[in-house]
């Protein structure tokens, strides 16, 4: 069962996103655990191992224990960590990314995009967006200008993690012509499968 701590405390932000986790694939499979405080963070990054840790900076307590750069060395090399804030610095980007972090994630990152990255965060991949990421989303990259408005629906859904099925419910379209539009998607942007599809799209967010 893969497992999630929400290192943040604010409960409206930590209600937030277990809605949020809520519209992922499986999501009845994951497991979400909360931290409010640095020492609560510690000790249950010392007492379990995650699949994947959001963390806020700026928690009580954290920066007594050591801060980043304490969190990076003791519990970054097993625990796979994004940083999910408010205000993320150049530096502070550079320091989690250098220093073993997964990725990060901006709290005012829209919803359908906050979903595709987490999926590739769970999946294993890394998630560094180098330009701030819209509120109308992301949108296929201008050097493939070649999808039909068809297949850019189908591209939107895909990267709101919606599968085949109910992408031809969502389309009333027949799971074969989803299937065949996906194909030529993939064939389109030069992907060989959805994680690509979702890094390529988050990258030109």
């Amino acid at each position: 069962m893969p497992r999630l701590l929400i290192a943040d405390d604010h409960p409206l932000i930590q209600d937030g996103l277990r809605m949020l986790l809520g519209q992922l694939p499986l999501s009845e499979a994951l497991h979400v655990d909360a931290a409010l405080d640095g020492p609560t963070l510690w000790q249950a990054c010392t007492q379990n191992t995650f699949d994947l840790v959001l963390l806020d900076l700026h928690m009580p307590g954290f920066a007594e224990l050591g801060g980043l750069s304490a969190y990076l060395e003791q519990h970054a090399p097993r625990q796979p960590t994004a940083l999910f804030s408010g205000h993320i610095t150049e530096t502070v980007w550079h320091q989690f990314r250098e220093g073993g972090g997964r990725g990060v994630l901006h709290k005012s990152t829209p919803g359908p995009v906050l979903i595709g990255a987490l999926q590739l965060l769970l999946a294993g991949e890394r998630y560094f967006p180098t330009l701030p990421v819209t509120a109308s989303g992301p949108q296929p990259p201008d050097t493939h200008g070649k999808l039909t408005p068809r297949q850019r629906e189908i591209y939107q859904l895909i990267l709101q993690g919606a599968s085949n099925k109910v992408i031809a419910r969502q389309l009333n379209l027949s799971l074969g012509t989803v299937k065949n539009h996906v194909h030529d998607i993939f064939e389109t942007l030069g992907v060989a499968s959805r994680y690509q599809v979702l890094s390529q799209g988050l990258k030109n967010g």
